[in-house]
């Protein structure tokens, strides 16, 4: 459940409602009213098991939840929505004298995809899967939570378009978990605002922060806590390839280096913001630069024993309202250089 630090998440009971228990009582009988081979449907009522229901991948919104019990389909893939473009270009941009296809932001949402999620999106505990890279590629709206927790997700490389999350985003307890992203894709690339709480907990082998580069505001706090192998919150460069296209007839071989900072984007926080027994951690650098407001919680960085330097974070940070800015049981700490002051 949330930690105690996490205030104002109004869909804490949503993750709650989703415990591993139930999750198998209800999947056969959850979904309703889609054929394989029918005409294009806009809404599907029920619950979707990506696992076993290919055919769901055609509903535009899910009105209930979307679970992955065991490998995810291909039905939901991207390579799944390029070959839908192929099989019906209706709104191909090629016949759009407008549209550039060589421009990622320039893109059309293809026909009969997975666009909204009603209720939460699981990875079942136990689930075979072990990457999310490609999946669910057109996914913008989650009304629920966000639910990875006990997975056997090795790369978290997930939802490049989601927008808005309403409730949690829980990434916890996934023992096999190396990254967020890889080479090509970042983790929650597009997401701006998620309604309740990010947590980021007993990740046990995961070393490097990375994703989240378009996020603004959380509703419900940000904990990063007890991530054994953890070792920076720091500037990531990558080399990255450009992400395979929607069209046909643009499939650039060329990478190019980008730099992305922890949190780049994160305005407003409500609830606390707690750093906390990540034990390999030593430094947090350039990170949260654009945060400026914690709302009825804390900063806290707690029982980092192995930090040495935070430099360069959280230099937009103005108020921090009903709460209190805490570092503590950082036995190692030697450096706090241009962190907590403004730029200008």
């Amino acid at each position: 459940h949330a930690s105690p630090v996490m205030r104002g998440n109004r869909d804490a009971r949503s993750f709650l409602t989703l415990h591993a228990c139930f999750l198998m009582a209800w999947l056969p009988c959850a979904f309703v009213g889609v054929a394989a081979n029918g005409p294009a449907l806009s809404d599907c009522s029920g619950t979707v098991d990506a696992s076993t229901t290919p055919e769901a991948a055609r509903c535009s919104t899910i009105a209930g939840s979307l679970v992955v019990t065991g490998r995810l389909h291909p039905a939901f893939t991207d390579a799944a929505a390029l070959a839908n473009h192929i099989d019906d270009p209706i709104g191909d941009p090629s016949s759009d004298p407008s549209s550039d296809p060589s421009d990622p932001s320039d893109q059309r949402t293809p026909k009969d995809v997975v666009v909204r999620v009603e209720g939460d999106v699981v990875v079942a505990p136990g689930a075979e899967e072990t990457s999310l890279r490609g999946a669910f590629p057109e996914l913008t709206h989650v009304g629920g939570s966000v639910v990875l927790v006990q997975t056997n997700l090795v790369i978290l490389a997930v939802f490049p378009k989601l927008t808005r999350v309403t409730g949690d985003v829980r990434i916890e307890q996934n023992e096999r978990a190396l990254r967020l992203g890889d080479d090509a894709f970042a983790a929650f690339p597009s997401l701006a605002e998620i309604g309740g709480a990010l947590v980021l907990e007993r990740n046990d082998v995961l070393e490097q922060f990375e994703g989240f580069e378009a996020l603004r505001t959380v509703g419900g706090g940000v904990r990063i806590a007890n991530n054994a192998g953890l070792r920076r919150i720091a500037p990531l460069v990558r080399d990255v390839k450009r992400a395979i296209p929607h069209w046909v007839g643009a499939l650039p071989n060329s990478k190019r280096s980008r730099t992305s900072r922890p949190f780049p984007a994160l305005t407003r926080v409500v609830g606390s913001l707690v750093l906390e027994t990540n034990g390999a951690l030593e430094g947090i650098s350039d990170a949260f630069p654009s945060l400026r407001e914690i709302r009825d919680g804390d900063v806290v960085i707690r029982n980092e024993t192995s930090l040495r330097a935070i430099e360069r974070s959280f230099t937009s940070l103005d108020e921090i309202t009903s709460g209190s800015l805490s570092i503590a049981e950082c036995a190692s700490l030697a450096s706090i250089d241009g962190a907590f002051a403004r730029d200008d």
